[in-house]
């Protein structure tokens, strides 16, 4: 299997670490023969050498000093040849962008998608989809509904065949984590930001973490899968945690609640109603048990009842096991046709 990585920052990395080292174990034959970056793609079709690409610094810069090195001329006018575009680019918010190009070149030119970034499917979802389909192409995208937490494996392979009425979730390990913070210590929202960014959890700018801006982009692409819908990230309600204080806090204790940022999506009559808000969820609700960088699903069927999942790591390595998930099962995808 040839793959092309588009982007080169931690989750690339990852990958590529991932398939340096472990390969064997996956008993797959994956050559990395392109990596796209800002100014251009570096491809070698006879494979990209994964450990001189870890040893190049992150983003760019690295990318361009790979190509000097092994003297290959970086190409912004190209066409993918090979199997499969890990798409992990970081994208604009607004429209989604470069990956949303990136894909629909890489479909058209009969390449499968492993999807990590979630701009392209949030703003484009059906286009991408109906195009996929259009080219006989597949697109997965584990990495980009909460990663390691397997949200999307769940509705398409447990519970197959049954009417799915709703689902709630933690979909943000950095927000759940300040969350967890302020109810555990008493800290403020501030302070307990503060030690997320001290541990490494939360970003120098954690906006699209606690403005709920990540979870409701998780939200909008696992509920287009699970319903069918075309709903965009304009279509749901969000409320951050940002306002949230000590106050509020230590009402949820008195009521002996939990406060976590929940993901909801509920599908009534075909009409699909999504939000993201704080909410005080008893002891007893499952999610309340999400503590931490965890993360939580819980759907509500109409023939199987309730199925709660959670777990999953919130980091690099967790979405570029995801990604590698994926790429196996296209695999087996393949043999199945074959």
């Amino acid at each position: 299997m040839k793959i092309y990585i588009s982007g080169f920052g931690s989750v690339s990395r990852s990958i590529i670490k991932l398939l340096a080292n472990k390969q064997d174990d996956y008993q797959m034959n994956i050559r990395v023969v392109g990596i796209i970056g800002r100014h251009g793609l570096l491809e070698d079709q006879s494979g990209l050498n994964l450990q001189q690409l870890l040893e190049s610094e992150p983003g760019s810069a690295g990318i361009n000093a790979y190509a000097k090195r092994a003297e290959i001329t970086l190409q912004t006018d190209y066409t993918f040849r090979g199997d499969v575009l890990v798409e992990a680019a970081p994208t604009h918010q607004a429209h989604g962008e470069p990956g949303y190009s990136y894909m629909k070149q890489a479909i058209t030119d009969g390449l499968d998608i492993v999807a990590i970034s979630k701009g392209a499917l949030v703003h484009h979802f059906l286009e991408l989809m109906e195009l996929a389909q259009s080219h006989q192409r597949v697109i997965k995208y584990s990495g980009a509904v909460a990663a390691a937490l397997p949200t999307l494996d769940v509705a398409e392979y447990c519970l197959a065949g049954t009417t799915i009425t709703e689902f709630l979730a933690v979909l943000n390990g950095t927000s759940n984590y300040i969350l967890s913070e302020m109810m555990d210590t008493g800290r403020d929202f501030s302070e307990s930001l503060q030690r997320a960014q001290e541990k490494g959890i939360a970003e120098t700018d954690p906006s699209l973490d606690v403005e709920g801006i990540d979870t409701a982009n998780k939200l909008v692409i696992l509920a287009n899968s699970i319903f069918k819908a075309n709903r965009s990230y304009n279509d749901a309600s969000v409320i951050g945690i940002t306002n949230l204080t000590k106050a509020d806090i230590l009402h949820a204790k008195e009521k002996g609640s939990k406060v976590r940022l929940v993901a909801r999506a509920t599908c009534q009559d075909q009409i699909v109603t999504l939000s993201v808000k704080t909410e005080f969820l008893s002891n007893e609700h499952p999610l309340s048990h999400v503590h931490g960088t965890n993360k939580g699903i819980l759907f509500s069927t109409e023939e199987m009842g309730e199925l709660f999942v959670s777990g999953g790591a919130s980091s690099p390595t967790g979405a570029a096991s995801a990604a590698i998930k994926d790429l196996i099962n296209l695999t087996k995808l393949e043999r199945s046709f074959s």
